[in-house]
Order: C-alpha cells, then sequence, then structure tokens
C-alpha cells in the first residue's frame, strides 16, 4: 500500500515541483503528516523519491522502478543501440541521475494516447527520447526577424 503514496508522490513532485524544491518537500511532509500520518521519510528515506516507468517490464505496467542500476545499463544499451543505427547523429551522453530521472517523465508524457511534450533545443537527449519510445520527432525553428 505504501507503493500508492510514494507513487503519489512522484507524480506531484513531476507535476508541481519546478522552482523551490525545499519549500514542496516541506508542503508534502505537512500533507503526508495531515492525511495519512505519515512523513516523506518514511516512504522516501533520505527524501530520495523512487523513479516510477514502465519500459523495464515486458508488459508495459509502470512500476517503481527501484533497481537503478538496471534502469542504467537498460538506458545505455539504449544509447547503444541508437548509436549502432546506420545514418543517426551519435550520441556521447553521461546518464546521470537528475538525466534519468528526466528521461523516466518525459517517457511517461509521450508514452500516453496521443502523448505530446514541448521540449526546447532539439539535442542528443530528445534524439535519446524520440528512439527509445519509437516515435516521430518534429521541431520549428524560431528566429528573430531581421
Amino acid at each position: 500500500m505504501l507503493v500508492i503514496y510514494i507513487l503519489w508522490i512522484y507524480l506531484i513532485f513531476f507535476c508541481l515541483c519546478f522552482r523551490d524544491g525545499e519549500w514542496f518537500l516541506d508542503q508534502m511532509n505537512v500533507q503526508l503528516g495531515k492525511h495519512f500520518d505519515l512523513t516523506l521519510n518514511d516512504l522516501c528515506p533520505g527524501n530520495e523519491c523512487l523513479i516510477f516507468g514502465n519500459f523495464l517490464n515486458t508488459q508495459g505496467i509502470y512500476e517503481d522502478l527501484a533497481d537503478y542500476d538496471k534502469l542504467r545499463r537498460y538506458l545505455e544499451e539504449q544509447v547503444e543501440e541508437y548509436n549502432s543505427t546506420p545514418g543517426v547523429v551519435y550520441l556521447d551522453l553521461v546518464l546521470f541521475k537528475d538525466i534519468i530521472i528526466h528521461i523516466c517523465r518525459v517517457v511517461r508524457v509521450i508514452s500516453q494516447p496521443q502523448g505530446n511534450m514541448l521540449l526546447i533545443a532539439i539535442g542528443l537527449l530528445s534524439l535519446l527520447l524520440k528512439f527509445c519510445c519509437s516515435m516521430k520527432l518534429s521541431w520549428s525553428e524560431f528566429r528573430p526577424s531581421e
């Protein structure tokens, strides 16, 4: 049952926590204590929220990706597979924790039916996401008028 609370925290953090992470964590503690008699540290030791995704199991079930090393290896394999595709821009990515969390969040959105997301700047990460999700990437260029 605790995984439901953790997923709730993860999704709220994903949707709402953009600027003041410390304030957000304080508010999460207040609301968890008020409504569930829990603290954030009870659910996420060290205030490190778990990562969720649906791409490490064969059924595509959205689940806790508790094995961080397995997740990192999977994404590194995706980079290697992408790089072995003829005619693509070579990806030389360092997959540190914040990037992996970002990848999981973006995959969550764009893998929904009719899911889409505006990514500012077409970078290497966008190319990896397109490849991982077997999706088409389109972009527009905006230039200042002369």
